[in-house]
């Protein structure tokens, strides 16, 4: 942690400095970069925690848990595309699962999270 806080404080201090084209090559320097990456720049398995473990780490009202394969492999059968329409529009057979997850999040910010849940759960 200590390593970390002070290798925020270097690139705080270096961009406060630096030249617009400096800053946005330290971004992309230090700017994590993940397997699925989204718009909103934070890694799939964090927004998952974050907008989708509450439901999926139990299986809340039928939600497939997640890593739970039996569950998962009709779901994964039937594609992305009918995945993503349940995460869009919400789910019929579970009122609880709100049109984008109960978020503002768009889609293809969600995509993402989607593809990570399907590949935990193969």
């Amino acid at each position: 942690m200590k390593n970390l806080i002070t290798l925020l404080c270097l690139v705080t201090t270096l961009t406060a400095q630096a030249s617009a084209g400096e800053r946005k090559l330290v971004a992309e320097v230090v700017t994590p970069k993940t397997p699925h990456s989204n718009n909103t720049g934070v890694p799939p398995e964090v927004l998952y925690k974050k907008y989708c473990a509450s439901c999926h780490d139990v299986g809340t009202q039928g939600a497939p848990r997640l890593g739970d394969k039996v569950a998962w492999k009709p779901l994964i059968a039937a594609g992305m595309p009918s995945m993503m329409e349940v995460v869009m529009k919400g789910s019929k057979k579970n009122p609880l699962m709100l049109p984008r997850a109960g978020t503002r999040l768009k889609e293809e910010e969600l995509k993402p999270i989607v593809e990570y849940m399907v590949k935990l759960s193969k």
